[in-house]
């Protein structure tokens, strides 16, 4: 049974923990979309040591020796950020080059992306997008604008080297002085080279995902960022650049939509998001709140793996969880973090939103259209007990399991597992059957 692991809100949910949890069942792991903007954390065991690795581009199955990593067509690949991730795990005694699989057919950040992501960012100054300044953005649009480069074009230097060229030329006055377009000579050299030494993993990965499935592999498909920044789904204009829901798997994989079985959903006990754009449940409108929003923070770690920047604090939004649940078909639903809400004596969840004396219970689709909306909170008790390092549903706190059920209810969906700290082990997983059963 294939399965996609997807996020269900803004990003950094913990997808990377609950790809590496259910890695150990599949033969493979795909990453369909994003590019190294995206900060993958998980925390392993290696020999006798506990580490800490942050991928950026790499799928996380790369933690298990023999599982095939796939990086898909929907990715826009910077490959000397994924030979960083490679020396890496090397570093610590993991193999990875014998096993990486990389789409001929997957498009490359190169250089002038980055330099027109920071242009175009300081161009907008207060409407600035918050992004990561990773050049994902511009690769995207030359993507769709059908002037990229793909990894299959650097395999031939002097093709390679002409579309660069003339890349670079029509972009030099959008960069203006200070660019100089010769500097495609060297860059294309650059990336001549570093393509080369990944000559041996660069395949049609389509037909690879058709011929592990005959060969009865199970294909785990890991998506970067989240359904509330997918360029067509999320809150738009505030979104990265593709698609990034469950849909994006197929697109972005190669796979026809029947070789999708399952699909779970990754939600934090409570919200964050990086950068600017719509927040309704944002913990930021009196002292009190922002203090809570602080503490939080702290405990639950929330800074940017990519950026270091500080992630904006709410509670969960129940609105968006079933926006979420419809977009991509949702089969369960693993839940994270519940451990940073050990404590507090409150915990809300927005169930629906208040304009005026109208109750709306729907997300606009328009930036404008949310002026004036509040959200609707249902609140519920919160636990003294730790929710902390338990390894099963009887160890957790009675009001913490009620919260599980209140959020299941919200969903209509199942709560698959929980994880209830950042190592390995601090995991539930509940299997068949929801929270709701005795």
């Amino acid at each position: 049974m294939n399965t996609v692991v997807i996020g269900l809100q803004w990003g950094d949910e913990g997808k990377a923990k609950i790809v590496d949890h259910f890695a150990q069942e599949y033969g493979a792991v795909v990453r369909f979309n994003g590019g190294a903007n995206a900060g993958h954390t998980t925390k392993a065991k290696v020999g006798d040591k506990d580490i800490e690795f942050v991928f950026h581009l790499m799928p996380a199955g790369a933690l298990y020796e023999g599982k095939a990593c796939v990086i898909g067509n929907g990715v826009v690949l910077d490959p000397f950020q994924l030979e960083k991730e490679i020396q890496e795990l090397e570093s610590h005694g993991l193999t990875i080059r014998d096993r990486l699989y990389l789409s001929e057919s997957t498009h490359l950040v190169l250089p002038i992306h980055k330099l027109l992501d920071q242009k175009r960012e300081s161009r907008r100054g207060k409407q600035s997008l918050g992004t990561t300044s990773r050049g994902i953005g511009p690769a995207y649009r030359e993507k769709a604008g059908r002037t990229g480069l793909r990894v299959a074009d650097a395999l031939h230097k002097e093709y390679f080297q002409e579309k660069m060229k003339s890349l670079y030329e029509d972009v030099a006055p959008i960069l203006g002085a200070g660019f100089e377009p010769s500097s495609y000579l060297q860059d294309s050299e650059d990336y001549y080279e570093i393509i080369q030494s990944f000559k041996g993993n660069i395949t049609d990965t389509t037909l690879l995902l058709s011929k592990l499935q005959k060969e009865g592999s199970k294909l785990l498909f890991e998506g970067a960022q989240a359904c509330f920044l997918d360029i067509d789904h999320g809150t738009y204009p505030y979104v990265s650049s593709s698609n990034s829901s469950s849909g994006g798997a197929c697109t972005g994989s190669g796979v026809g939509p029947r070789d999708i079985h399952n699909v779970v959903g990754v939600l934090k006990a409570y919200c964050t998001r990086v950068g600017t754009g719509i927040f309704p449940t944002e913990l930021n409108r009196e002292e009190q709140e922002e203090k809570l929003a602080e503490e939080l923070r702290e405990v639950g770690a929330e800074y940017g793996a990519t950026t270091g920047r500080p992630r904006r604090i709410g509670w969960l939004d129940g609105v968006f969880l079933r926006k979420s649940v419809a977009l991509n078909s949702l089969d369960g639903i693993a839940l994270t973090k519940i451990d940073v809400l050990d404590g507090q004596e409150e915990i809300k969840v927005a169930t629906s939103y208040r304009r005026g004396e109208q109750l709306l219970d729907r997300l606009p689709a328009c930036e404008k259209d949310w002026d004036g909306i509040e959200p609707v909170y249902t609140s519920f008790e919160g636990w003294k007990g730790k929710t902390m390092g338990c390894k099963s549903k009887a160890e957790l706190p009675v009001k913490a399991r009620d919260y599980l059920h209140a959020l299941e209810e919200i969903a209509s969906v199942p709560i698959v597992c929980v994880s209830t700290g950042p190592k390995r082990s601090e995991l539930i997983h509940k299997g068949e059957g929801s929270w709701l059963d005795d």
